[in-house]
């Protein structure tokens, strides 16, 4: 029981955090933020599209590692 509500909670990580990453850096939330406003080098380095694409690059794996460990715990529980 212990492993399999772990293995639930680390899913919904890996999707919670996938969508995180692969939505925000393209948000207006991502422009307003405390240390990207008060630091010029964050804002420049923060708001290049190259990097808000490697962020979302990486929600995007998160996403794909989550679909293939949850197809992996289906596999599990069903036998």
């Amino acid at each position: 029981m212990k492993a399999r509500l772990r293995s639930l909670v680390y899913l919904f990580y890996l999707f919670e955090v996938g969508i995180f990453l692969l939505l925000v850096p393209w948000s207006p939330f991502w422009e307003n933020n405390y240390f990207v406003n008060r630091l010029a080098v964050l804002h420049d380095l923060f708001l290049n599209p190259f990097a808000r694409g490697m962020m979302s690059g990486l929600g995007a794996l998160h996403l794909l590692v989550g679909a293939i460990d949850s197809l992996a715990f289906i596999r599990v529980e069903r036998g």
